[in-house]
């Protein structure tokens, strides 16, 4: 994965082979998604090369993941689009316990099936 990439006047928080990465709090998803879709666009532009608009969506608890605002405005979303939930990270900053995103997130695919 690339770091410390600028697209579109903002930093890109993550570049894979296949995807562009936004990474935010979940209550900050609407502003995570349309950079993330400005930065593909701009990828796409620049290199010719596709890659799938994803949202690392951070701080998610029982009472404010995956708001049902969001999963309405993305139930049908085009183009396709990854968003992890994650939980927020340990409060304690020794901690040596890391968010896996395999692990720890929940996947969610859209437009959904």
């Amino acid at each position: 994965m690339a770091q410390g990439l600028e697209l579109g006047g903002d930093p890109v928080d993550c570049l894979s082979d296949t995807q562009l990465f936004a990474i935010e709090p979940v209550y900050l998803w609407d502003n995570a998604l349309q950079r993330v879709l400005r930065q593909t666009d701009e990828f796409r532009r620049m290199t010719a090369a596709e890659r799938t608009p994803a949202l690392i969506l951070t701080s998610c608890d029982q009472n404010n993941c995956a708001p049902d605002e969001m999963l309405r405005a993305l139930h049908k979303f085009t183009p396709k689009l990854t968003v992890w939930l994650c939980p927020a990270e340990s409060p304690n900053p020794k901690s040596d316990e890391r968010i896996v995103l395999t692990r720890d997130c929940t996947q969610h695919d859209f437009p959904a099936p």
